[in-house]
């Protein structure tokens, strides 16, 4: 679950096991550049997020008036007007679209921009435990520091990803 300060409020998290960066999906084969700190260069741009997602909020932010933002229900809706050609560009959390972009189908798109890290994204993912749980969090806690520092947890992600999921 994303560590936000929102959910902090009703429930405690472990130490983050992962953080996933937000991204925006296009084709190979457009050469544009695009910047988030320059909204300008999304104009007339049509530009997919999932309902309720941080990417959607984030994406209302910076671009609002100037980017046509389409909103899916589910991320597969997302990549499927990305394919058809209805979407220049798609939201996605880096740990999610990895799977799209390793198929076959998915060989004619690459990540365009990753998204700066801002406080809204939260602070990564952990595992959420009631507030009385102290001495489970410490026991996760203590887990996830022992896999990151054996060396395991940095072998099994460079296996499955092609970004870095802890982002010190």
């Amino acid at each position: 679950m994303s560590i936000t300060d929102k959910r902090k409020e009703v429930i405690d998290f472990t130490d983050k096991y992962y953080y996933s960066p937000n991204v925006l999906v296009g084709a190979k084969a457009d050469t544009r550049v695009f910047d988030v700190t320059k909204p300008e260069t999304f104009k007339g741009l049509n530009v997919a997020a999932q309902s309720a997602s941080l990417q959607a909020t984030y994406l209302q932010q910076k671009l609002d008036g100037v980017a046509d933002l389409k909103i899916y229900p589910t991320l597969d809706d997302e990549i499927a007007d990305l394919q058809a050609g209805r979407v220049d560009l798609m939201a996605a959390a880096g740990i999610q679209i990895q799977d799209f972009l390793k198929k076959p189908e998915g060989q004619a798109y690459e990540i365009k921009v990753t998204l700066p890290h801002e406080k809204m994204f939260g602070y990564g993912d952990g595992g959420g435990v009631r507030k009385e749980d102290t001495a489970l969090r410490d026991r996760l806690n203590a887990a996830i520091k022992a896999v990151r520092a054996s060396g395991e947890y940095d072998k099994i992600t460079k296996k499955y990803f092609t970004i870095d999921i802890y982002g010190d």
